[in-house]
């Protein structure tokens, strides 16, 4: 039986425009992928068939103190954002941390919801939440790239290989 190796992400830094939130961000959720389904429809068929169709909504959010740069950049609809989110990835077993490596995403996008926060009484800390729309979204795992995705130029690369390359070439782009 192979040995169980348990990984988690933990710590991190948001860094907005080239600015370092460290210390101000409790939470960033990065974009989820989500292929969308198309059904296939024939009449030789005994059941439903699916077929890969595309990538739904890339949207991260992040959570923190209220900040007045993030309000600004949320407040511009026709402005994209540049994010960096760093952070640690360890990867625990029965002997202990075997390893350490850094975790990295990369995202353009918009942020198309910016709330400042709740006013609260002294005694509750208010978060701001913003939500970005993304256009670019890349992940790196210790410097290697995991996917490499940039929906502006129908781009998308999963361990280096282009998923979409020959249909792309197919249609002239």
């Amino acid at each position: 039986m192979a040995n169980l190796v348990i990984g988690r992400l933990f710590r991190g830094n948001l860094i907005l425009n080239g600015k370092s939130y460290a210390g101000s961000v409790s939470e960033c959720d990065l974009p989820e992928l989500n292929w969308t389904l198309a059904d296939l429809k024939t009449i030789a068929q005994v059941g439903k068939l699916k077929a890969p169709n595309g990538l739904d909504d890339l949207k991260a959010t992040i959570k923190g103190s209220f900040d007045p740069d993030l309000m600004t950049a949320a407040a511009n609809p026709k402005k994209a954002v540049q994010i960096q989110i760093r952070s640690s990835y360890e990867a625990i077993s029965a002997g202990g941390t075997d390893s350490e490596v850094p975790l990295v995403a990369f995202i353009t996008g918009f942020i198309s919801k910016g709330k400042p926060g709740t006013i609260k009484s002294l005694d509750q800390a208010s978060e701001a939440d913003f939500e970005v729309h993304c256009n670019t979204y890349k992940l790196t795992l210790d410097g290697n790239v995991i996917h490499d995705i940039d929906l502006f130029n129908n781009k998308c690369v999963v361990n280096g290989e282009n998923v979409f390359e020959q249909g792309n070439a197919n249609i002239g782009v």
